[in-house]
């Protein structure tokens, strides 16, 4: 940032059924939000990382995402089955990722620095 501030950022890591992973990375810009992907097949070549565009706010970055990481996972027999923030929930808290996850039939834990959500 122009300030020397540095820019919040949340890691996601999703882990999948069939073996696969997926890293997401929210940033909040001043302006708005960004989310980028690396999903990782288990059993296949690794596709391509991909960045969204500025969203309004960083749930809505979090659904943007999520719903072409459950199109790839539904391409690779997988399903999401746990969720990890190794580095707090500074921008989209554990509740708003279990109300987006379950927004698209989802279930699954939720753990903030090592801890399940409750």
């Amino acid at each position: 940032m122009p300030d020397g501030r540095l820019m919040p950022i949340q890691d996601i890591r999703l882990s999948f059924d069939n073996g696969d992973a997926c890293d997401l990375t929210i940033a909040s810009h001043g302006d708005g939000y960004s989310v980028s992907m690396d999903y990782r097949p288990k059993r296949s070549a690794a596709f391509d990382p991909h960045s969204g565009p500025i969203m309004n706010n960083a749930k809505e970055a979090f659904d943007f995402v999520l719903k072409i990481v459950l199109g790839i996972a539904n391409l690779c027999g997988g399903k999401i089955s746990a969720v990890d923030n190794p580095c707090n929930a500074e921008l989209l808290s554990a509740a708003d990722q279990q109300a987006v996850l379950e927004s698209h039939g989802v279930s699954a834990p939720i753990a903030v620095n090592g801890e399940l959500n409750a």
